[in-house]
């Protein structure tokens, strides 16, 4: 049993912290850059600059291509194009379910209807996905990013306990001091400075997956058809089985203008999508585009695909619980607000991101000055967690960057060219972690100074990736940063100039590491001056 109740709390605190930290971190770093998704999609795909402008001839000849291209699949759906992605996105179902192997995708000019050759790429989605599965499928990893979120609010709370004089901390921030105070200072700052954001952040992303992560009333209500619950609350009715009886799908421009009018047209229309077509019990389903209110209601309205009339009309704006669902969907999302909402949760995911690594240096460096870590005989497993901290911290910065990279150094006609994009950032990241336990074995002889060329060679690495991006970009494409800046495309021109201020960030880090001195032989079995008080 622990002294107090503070010692427990703070117990807890630091062991969840550390485990739990390590998924949260790249939670975070995926939610992050996915508040970008459709800038980062468009900088993968450069062919995407010859789009032109939604038309009629554009809708016209997308049910053109899709009946050319997919005359039996049960489901047509497509997005249209809007201020962050130039494109129509179709997506054709071949088989049951979803996924890759169940469905394909097309991109098409919204001006034509004609196919774009534009390489094969998942683009800003590969971290969306990293952010609430872990690529780890969408049960194990769906249910591990929710432990993980329950965990953060246990560390949210044992923190406040732990650090009660917090708020005055935030106000002392001493980079000139020991290690070990310098890094607790930057985990109280980074921690106190969007304190509520990351309340909001967990407990909305929980409830996003409420049906994952705690289904029993959805099956105690619904034992018997558990969809029925989706088609109450987001009154999406499934289309029936394809009708035997043939009959040609009326034209999709009036329904589409339509919708336009009475879904508003400050929103427009985002995605349409035909069930059973070619048959005589063909439906029509036009969306909302998301962003018009902090609700990420979807409404939308169904017609008939053979006569045009009006089936269901779904509109917001009667307050209930799966209102209040979709409210707690648009805080977590943050489709609302526009590129001000987005860019306020891009800087309080980085101080999150930010809080969440200073808090696991933090761990092996407290443990270190507490063990005796500078020595042969220091504990196996704070070693082996040191690497892992350099694996996932910085290791994460080198993947990510190494996934931008094989985008544009991969051949465009390569096979599975997505899929290969995204081995390419395991497969890196994977060499960090060898890099970083490689590095820990050293330190068994050379502890501290081995310790310190972990972090700086690994962001010393991300710093070169970084800064050779938007260089790769220019070389690849005509799509250069002078150009994208030049035109006001601040979408595109965004990413590598992100690209350029993490280099910055990556070699001041390098450099900040770099400048503390190893610890002197006769020294060894003591704390480190430049690691612990």
């Amino acid at each position: 049993m622990k002294n107090s109740f503070t010692q427990s709390m703070a117990w807890l605190h630091t062991w969840t912290g550390l485990f739990f930290g390590w998924v949260l971190f790249v939670v975070f770093i995926g939610g992050t850059l996915s508040l970008f998704d459709k800038e980062i999609t468009r900088w993968m795909q450069p062919e995407l600059a010859a789009a032109g402008p939604l038309t009629d001839e554009g809708l016209e000849g997308t049910i053109a291509f899709l009946t050319r291209t997919a005359p039996d699949a049960p489901v047509w759906q497509f997005s249209l194009p809007g201020p962050r992605d130039p494109a129509i996105r179709t997506t054709i179902r071949t088989g049951k379910g979803r996924g890759a192997g169940n469905e394909t995708t097309t991109t098409l000019d919204p001006s034509t209807g004609q196919e774009i050759r534009s390489r094969e790429t998942i683009g800003g989605n590969f971290f969306f996905t990293l952010h609430y599965s872990l690529y780890a499928g969408n049960v194990i990893g769906i249910w591990l990013v929710g432990a993980a979120g329950m965990a953060m609010l246990t560390m949210l709370v044992t923190g406040i306990i732990t650090h009660r004089r917090f708020f005055k901390d935030f106000f002392t921030f001493r980079p000139g001091a020991s290690a070990q105070r310098m890094w607790l200072d930057a985990h109280n700052v980074t921690g106190v400075l969007v304190l509520p954001f990351y309340f909001m952040i967990a407990f909305t992303g929980l409830a996003v997956f409420y049906a994952t992560l705690m289904p029993s009333g959805l099956y105690a209500l619904y034992a018997k058809n558990p969809g029925a619950y989706f088609t109450e609350v987001l009154h999406f009715n499934r289309p029936p089985p394809p009708a035997k009886e043939k009959a040609p799908l009326t034209s999709l421009v009036p329904l589409f203008h339509q919708a336009e009018r009475e879904l508003g047209e400050d929103g427009g229309i985002w995605f349409i999508q035909i069930a059973n077509p070619g048959h005589a019990n063909a439906q029509i389903g036009l969306v909302q585009r998301d962003g018009v209110r902090l609700a990420l209601t979807r409404d939308h309205l169904v017609f008939d695909g053979v006569t045009g009339a009006l089936k269901d009309r779904a509109i917001s704006g009667k307050l209930d619980v799966p209102f209040i669902s979709t409210v707690l969907s648009g805080l977590h999302f943050a489709q609302f607000g526009g590129y001000t909402v987005r860019w306020l949760y891009f800087m309080c995911g980085l101080s999150g991101s930010a809080m969440i690594a200073t808090g696991l240096v933090l761990f092996t460096v407290k443990r270190r000055k507490k063990q005796g870590a500078d020595t042969e005989a220091a504990p196996f497993f704070f070693r082996l967690a040191e690497a892992i901290n350099i694996a996932i911290v910085a290791g994460l910065m080198n993947a990510s960057l190494g996934y931008f990279w094989a985008n544009r150094l991969l051949p465009l006609d390569l096979a599975a060219r997505s899929g290969q994009e995204i081995k390419c950032f395991f497969f890196i990241w994977l060499l960090c972690l060898f890099h970083a336990l490689l590095r820990a074995c050293i330190a068994r002889r050379d502890h501290e100074r081995s310790r310190t060329r972990g972090w700086i060679e690994q962001y010393a690495s991300a710093a070169f990736l970084a800064l050779g991006l938007p260089v790769l970009n220019a070389l690849t494409t005509h799509d250069n940063l002078a150009v994208t800046l030049g035109r006001g495309d601040y979408g595109l021109a965004g990413v590598d100039l992100a690209a350029l201020a993490g280099a910055a960030i990556f070699i001041g880090i390098a450099r900040h590491l770099g400048r503390r001195p190893a610890v002197p032989p006769q020294h060894r079995g003591k704390a480190s001056p430049a690691l612990a008080e």
